[in-house]
């Protein structure tokens, strides 16, 4: 049994005369939707131990944010490539460990909320700080669309 979690990274500055798109950092707002995302994950006894984001700005300060507020050793998060510019997260998943029953990868939309509705029946677009969790009865993440997954989460800051 496999627990597969996709967050949409938090509410990123939007001047693009400033920043270039992949190094936009998180908003104050950002920081603080994080951390209520961790505090509902908390009073949900969600444990999370594998965090693998996009190698933006924005997702890698979620991450980091997500971490603290969890107690998940920083250093642990892992980047993929795939998740800011081809945005495959099924490869990513393919490539996860077998041995991580749970898994939370952070991304952007609309990629993040496309492979949400592969997966489930979620046909809403996931907010910013979002987090969406999935049940897949599976022992290899290679095996993710050979079962239906069942929603198990759907978190809003």
């Amino acid at each position: 049994m496999k627990t597969l979690y996709l967050m949409r990274h938090a509410k990123a500055y939007q001047e693009r005369d400033k920043y270039k798109d992949f190094d936009r950092p998180l908003t104050s707002q950002g920081i603080e939707d994080t951390k209520r995302i961790a505090a509902q994950l908390k009073t949900q006894n969600i444990e999370i131990k594998n965090i693998v984001c996009s190698p933006s700005v924005r997702t890698k300060e979620t991450a980091s944010a997500l971490a603290s507020e969890l107690g998940i050793a920083k250093n642990t998060i892992l980047m993929d490539e795939s998740l800011y510019d081809s945005a495959d997260f099924e490869d990513c998943v393919y490539s996860l460990p077998d041995e991580w029953d749970h898994a939370l990868l952070i991304g952007h939309n609309p990629s993040i909320t496309q492979f949400a509705s592969q997966l489930t029946t979620i046909s809403e677009s996931i907010p910013t700080a979002g987090v969406i969790g999935v049940v897949i009865n599976i022992d290899k993440w290679s095996d993710l669309f050979s079962v239906t997954a069942t929603l198990k989460l759907n978190l809003n800051p």
